[in-house]
């Protein structure tokens, strides 16, 4: 008993000695002031070093430098498209019913058929032709395509009736703004040109035109030696009307029509060299 009360009186010391010593250490630093304390340095302050900058900057701009990256690939981009963009000499318009128009042979094949026979217009050391198809039906035309098929529907073709309607939409817009003046076109398109005075007489460009009924202001195709010959548009319905559309009221390039009417002349007096 009396041991272990010796033994509580001794820890009992023992804290009061600690609490007077750390009082002790207190009233002799009572006078020094924050420069005179011990600094710790860390080992990679931000800014101090390479990585530091980089942390520190990114965690303060990250979001401007994302921006800026950004618009920058965007520019590149642009930059690439424009210095790479295809320039043509003439622009081609096809509108009607033949379901072929629109797909990889003929987009390949018709703008060839009018490379064979013209100029490098631009100078570039190129002839490329812009072919653009819209493939349109009527609703009689439709009619009379799924009455071919009353036998033996499992195995009609699929009249998209939706791009038809969107097609009607994007030819008026050729119409009026587009840069296409030589127009291979249905008869019921070419009587909607004819009635909006869009159409300028062949008489223009040539002295002898086939037989027709269209006032000069078009052919059949077919009967043309190109439409019999050039290949690509010797494939399009026998029906098929070449006219030659107005410049556009709000496309006015007159060096492009001056290469039109050219490329005109030139498709209405082909010939087949015998032999």
């Amino acid at each position: 008993m009396q041991d272990e009360e010796k033994r509580n009186d001794q820890n009992e010391r023992n804290e009061e000695d600690v609490h007077q010593s750390i009082a002790a250490h207190l009233w002799e630093n009572r006078h020094k002031t924050s420069a005179d304390a011990e600094i710790v340095v860390p080992l990679d302050p931000v800014g101090a070093t390479a990585k530091g900058r980089v942390q520190n900057f990114w965690y303060h701009h990250k979001f401007t430098a994302i921006l800026a990256v950004f618009l920058a690939v965007v520019l590149i981009v642009c930059l690439v498209q424009c210095n790479t963009k295809k320039e043509y000499d003439i622009h081609i318009l096809y509108a009607g019913p033949w379901m072929e128009c629109d797909k990889a042979t003929a987009m390949e094949s018709v703008p060839q058929g009018f490379v064979g026979i013209m100029d490098d217009y631009d100078g570039n050391g190129e002839k490329n032709v812009a072919y653009k198809p819209l493939f349109l039906m009527t609703e009689a035309q439709i009619k009379e395509f799924r009455d071919q098929y009353q036998d033996d529907e499992e195995n009609m073709p699929n009249i998209n009736i939706k791009l038809i309607q969107q097609n009607m939409d994007q030819l008026e817009s050729e119409l009026m703004a587009g840069r296409a003046q030589i127009c291979l076109v249905d008869p019921s398109v070419f009587a909607t040109m004819k009635k909006s005075d869009f159409l300028i007489p062949l008489t223009e460009f040539a002295d002898n035109l086939p037989e027709n009924d269209f006032d000069d202001l078009g052919v059949y195709l077919s009967d043309t030696a190109f439409g019999q010959y050039a290949k690509g548009v010797q494939k399009m319905p026998e029906d098929t009307i070449l006219c030659f559309r107005r410049v556009g009221i709000l496309n006015e390039d007159k060096q492009l029509s001056e290469y039109h009417r050219d490329m005109m002349k030139k498709i209405l007096s082909f010939t087949v060299a015998e032999g």
